[in-house]
């Protein structure tokens, strides 16, 4: 009897671990609400995050649940220095966002405009109010509580808020990276906030020379 119910055990834990998602494609609202080309795209964003943040940490060829504790880790640091470091290689992401499909680029970002003081025009990025990925969020919001209150948050003011940014930074160990649907919504965030900090450098070294 004892025998028989260690077997059993054994197979629901290897059923379990046969059926645990691996990929973003394994998820059922992933593949409801984006197409095979969209999702290629977007494992694309989330494996070029992976490495970013494990070439940020020195920690390359090694388990990127590690390298996400050590980024966040020191990522929460700047609440102590004031000083927000990302430390995503700026050109190598130009060059997947022109890399990944237009299509697959309209459904998570859109741009916008802002101005330098000399009156020159700056496209800025911003996760799109009405795209896929926004819809994607609702879906996922519906069985985890920061993907909803992430997503609530953003549709109240259209843009990464603050308090979005805050809750990402200092309550990481409640985002479980685990789930590669919380790797998708981390990688956009932080991808997104250096689309942003780019330009507002460029703003501050067009006042300066100005």
């Amino acid at each position: 009897m004892k025998i028989q119910t260690v077997l059993i055990s054994f197979i629901i834990l290897v059923i379990g671990c046969q059926s645990n998602p691996k990929s973003l494609r394994d998820y059922e609202e992933v593949n409801k609400i984006f197409q095979e080309k969209e999702i290629e795209d977007l494992e694309r964003i989330v494996d070029f995050f992976n490495e970013s943040i494990c070439k940020s940490e020195k920690l390359e060829n090694t388990n990127v649940l590690d390298c996400y504790e050590l980024y966040f880790k020191r990522m929460r640091k700047a609440e102590e220095t004031g000083i927000v470091e990302i430390q995503i290689p700026y050109q190598e992401q130009e060059k997947l966002m022109r890399e990944i499909d237009l299509n697959s680029f309209n459904q998570i970002w859109s741009y916008g405009k802002t101005w330098r003081k000399n009156s020159d025009t700056l496209e800025v990025v911003n996760i799109k109010y009405d795209g896929k990925y926004i819809k994607f969020l609702k879906e996922f919001g519906k069985e985890n509580i920061k993907a909803k209150n992430y997503v609530d948050r953003f549709e109240a003011v259209g843009d990464i808020s603050p308090s979005m940014f805050a809750d990402v930074l200092m309550n990481y160990k409640e985002y479980d990276v685990r789930d590669e649907r919380i790797k998708l919504l981390i990688a956009i965030h932080y991808l997104t906030q250096n689309e942003q900090y780019k330009i507002h450098e460029k703003l501050n070294s067009a006042h300066n020379n100005g």
